[in-house]
């Protein structure tokens, strides 16, 4: 059904797993035309701009997912490991933790994997917090 917002969606993906990454943004920017509250369709944009280096671009499409769909886990996560890289570990850690809410709160067996993972997210993250107050100060003179 050319009307179906989740067939463009996962169309997407499928170039996104072949590494086609510019024609996955087309695929879910067609599924978002269609259905603009396609909170997967965001997310998953934002992980092809992400393949492709565009922090700016997936940061927008993982709030943009978030605004729509607050329970959206996979967006928070994302939002988390693109904070980590713009070394931003606090919020790195409370995206980290908001995805962690949103799964517990599925309360389902399927997430336990993604708990876990999320879960050596925030020690990671915090391990990298105490590292860094480890440090001194840059002498920038």
């Amino acid at each position: 059904d050319p009307t179906f917002a989740g067939a463009w969606n996962n169309k997407g993906t499928a170039f996104a797993e072949l590494g086609d990454f510019d024609k996955a943004i087309n695929y879910y920017e067609r599924a978002i035309e269609i259905d603009p509250t396609c909170a997967s369709a965001w997310n998953n944009k934002g992980l092809a701009f992400s393949e492709l280096g565009d922090f700016d671009k997936k940061i927008k499409c993982y709030e943009k997912a978030i605004e729509i769909d607050p329970t959206c886990a996979d967006a928070y996560g994302n939002l988390g490991v693109v904070f980590i890289h713009l070394h931003k570990f606090n919020e790195a850690l409370f995206k980290f933790r908001k995805a962690r809410e949103q799964f517990i709160k599925r309360d389902s067996d399927l997430f336990v994997n993604d708990i876990e993972k999320l879960n050596k997210y925030e020690l990671w993250t915090k391990n990298i917090l105490e590292l860094m107050n480890q440090l001194e100060p840059l002498d920038t003179q």
